[in-house]
């Protein structure tokens, strides 16, 4: 299996892709169970209805993140008729948010340390997995990153579309935040993602984490041992 590894690595440089990115630090396992829907649809409206936020504070749940066991989990003001629905599910390891036809509404987590802040000036980025979407119209998901150390902010507007590559991870580099200079990645206090579902949107998400992008030290000593597994694998082929 090392030998495989190995090999894999060096083709990915000597065709100009990088190595895989190290993983680092848990933001968010989504591994606690949490259930939120809109609330009720008022009697008064019989065409359409617009309710909610519905906000959700976990706290000391089992949420596993280097930010504390504290997560605010926020399903936007929600439209659609009176026979749509939506709603976000947690568990298992991963998050879901699914719509109707005609729904429409967001997802927004926030993870906030308080004191003492998070140390992220080792990380690279943020990340996560992509396990499936499903894209009404092929109308892509806005996702906007935002990182605060209590005085400033940073921020990243992303999307994923249809051509987004499911169980590929989803990176956003620090460095392509905006306004990143002026935030203390050492004294981070919070971090927020926003997804902004269009209508029918449905997507599911496993771990959101930070990565580290291997030194050149580090990915020269994976490709000189790449050559030399290489070698020694074209010599026992020969004595064969």
């Amino acid at each position: 299996m090392l030998r495989i590894t190995i090999a894999t690595s060096l083709v990915l440089l000597m065709i100009g892709l990088p190595c895989n990115l190290a993983l680092s630090a848990p933001i968010d396992n989504f591994d606690s169970s949490l259930l939120l829907t809109p609330p009720p649809v008022p009697a008064s409206q019989v065409d359409t209805f617009s309710p909610g936020p519905n906000i959700h504070f976990d706290s000391g749940a089992g949420v596993t993140s280097v930010f504390g066991d504290s997560r605010r989990v926020e399903l936007g003001a929600f439209s659609g008729g009176v026979t749509d629905s939506n709603g976000v599910s947690i568990g298992g390891g991963i998050i879901s948010y699914s719509s109707s036809n005609s729904g429409d509404s967001s997802l927004r987590l926030t993870y906030d340390a308080g004191a003492p802040t998070v140390d992220l000036s080792g990380e690279a980025g943020v990340m996560f997995d992509v396990i499936t979407f499903d894209f009404a119209n092929g109308v892509p998901l806005p996702i906007t990153v935002t990182l605060d150390d209590g005085t400033n902010t940073a921020f990243i507007n992303a999307s994923a579309s249809a051509a987004t590559p499911p169980g590929i991870p989803f990176e956003m580099e620090f460095a392509d935040f905006t306004n990143i200079g002026s935030v203390d990645l050492s004294a981070v206090q919070s971090i927020d993602f926003f997804f902004d579902a269009q209508v029918a949107h449905d997507f599911d998400i496993d771990s959101i984490r930070t990565f580290q992008i291997p030194e050149p030290t580090s990915i020269a000593i994976w490709a000189v041992l790449g050559m030399l597994s290489v070698a020694g694998a074209i010599r026992l082929r020969r004595r064969k």
